[in-house]
């Protein structure tokens, strides 16, 4: 299983990179900055396989980092960077593997992978959820408003939602679902939270609103549904 440390001191494109690289197959940690990431480096114990760390964050650079984790350690090294005036001389000289342009999901990481020559293996979990997809019998409709679409679910939570959609749609910022649970209409509204392409099919991750969430607690149906999907 290919373990990755994510280090960024932007949360929310933290979050979103994690769930599109576990959604993949990838074992993923994270830290908040360099420091954090040296001491989870110095004390886990099973070994990870790539660092992908953010270039400009407070304290310390990822290429101060990079340096700091190469005089150490064999663990290669990533930048990530939505920055084109960084030198990639000064980042090659600290040690690193290769410079991966932000914003970029697990689709776009698992090519530059392939043609950086980085050995990372992609776990089961990948083949498992296209695996689940392919014999999943529980459909969910999308819509925001101006278009429609069906999708596979993935997963479910009291919390929200993955689903394999049939094609993508935009914008997808929030949408409202309607899906069929022993004969029961459930419907309500999600926001999006994070997406990824695998294959031909779009993968997103969705966090239902504060009134869906509300609503879908008192839903016996919905929650004995996810209950016995959890438990499975």
């Amino acid at each position: 299983m290919g373990k990755l440390l994510l280090v960024d001191d932007e949360e929310e494109f933290l979050d979103s990179l994690r769930a599109s690289l576990e959604t993949a197959g990838f074992d993923v940690l994270t830290a908040p900055n360099a420091f954090e990431a040296l001491r989870i480096i110095k004390n886990i114990k099973e070994p990870i396989d790539c660092v992908l760390t953010d270039y400009r964050m407070p304290e310390m650079r990822g290429d101060e980092l990079a340096f700091a984790i190469k005089h150490n350690t064999g663990i290669p090294v990533v930048i990530m960077t939505g920055d084109n005036s960084v030198s990639a001389e000064v980042l090659f000289k600290a040690g690193i593997s290769g410079v991966i342009n932000k914003p970029f999901d697990a689709e776009h990481f698992i090519e530059f992978l392939r043609n950086n020559d980085l050995q990372v293996e992609v776990s089961k979990q990948r083949k498992f959820l296209r695996q689940k997809v392919n014999q999943a019998s529980q459909r969910i409709q999308l819509t925001n408003g101006r278009d429609t679409v069906e999708g596979d679910i993935l997963n479910m939570s009291n919390g929200g939602i993955g689903v394999c959609l049939d094609r993508a749609m935009e914008p997808m910022s929030t949408l409202q679902f309607i899906l069929q649970i022993d004969g029961v209409e459930v419907k309500g509204y999600m926001h999006c939270r994070w997406r990824a392409m695998l294959g031909e099919r779009l993968n997103a991750g969705f966090e239902f609103d504060s009134l869906t969430k509300k609503s879908l607690s008192n839903n016996s149906d919905f929650i004995k549904w996810v209950t016995i999907n959890q438990a499975s």
